[in-house]
């Protein structure tokens, strides 16, 4: 698992960036907005995909992973305001659930392939399975970033929380 890092003091040069964007042709279509929270703690930067109540002056403590960029926040616990804050984990629980699936679809469908492998030439058959076979391995590879990253989020909350 990677390092996280655990920084706390008084927050300078607080900053928010919202970014909306989307398309809407004839009346329909998606926008959707994310924010970006920025701050410093004793000079360190500090990066937090989401938006946080904080002011220039509040008692924080954040932990999260360095990046070239500084700390990138998993969490961050205002020990001015009594909050805490956690990177969302829907896409992790996304990326998860969707893996599973393809796994499970493609497992049954090379299943079926090799019990109907009499009606395929050899040469085909073999590389339907071993396309298969590279999906499936990017699946589990997608579960396994998915878990790690929701092991880590929650792992950081835990350190902030004993903070409090």
């Amino acid at each position: 698992m990677k390092q996280l890092t655990s920084i706390s003091g008084i927050v300078d040069n607080a900053n928010t960036l919202t970014s909306t964007h989307g398309t809407v042709i004839n009346g329909r279509g998606t926008v959707s907005t994310s924010h970006k929270t920025s701050f410093r703690i004793d000079g360190n930067p500090i990066i937090f995909c989401g938006y946080i109540n904080i002011s220039d002056g509040d008692k924080i403590t954040a932990v999260g992973e360095h990046s070239s960029n500084g700390l990138s926040a998993l969490a961050i616990s205002n020990h001015s305001t009594n909050t805490t804050y956690r990177r969302k984990i829907f896409p992790d629980i996304a990326v998860i659930i969707f893996s599973s699936i393809w796994f499970i679809l493609l497992g049954l469908a090379l299943f079926g392939i090799f019990r109907i492998r009499s009606w395929f030439r050899v040469e085909a058959f073999w590389i339907l399975f071993i396309i298969g076979l590279i999906i499936d391995i990017l699946c589990i590879y997608g579960v396994k970033v998915g878990f790690t990253n929701m092991a880590l989020t929650t792992s950081a909350m835990k350190q902030v929380n004993q903070n409090d």
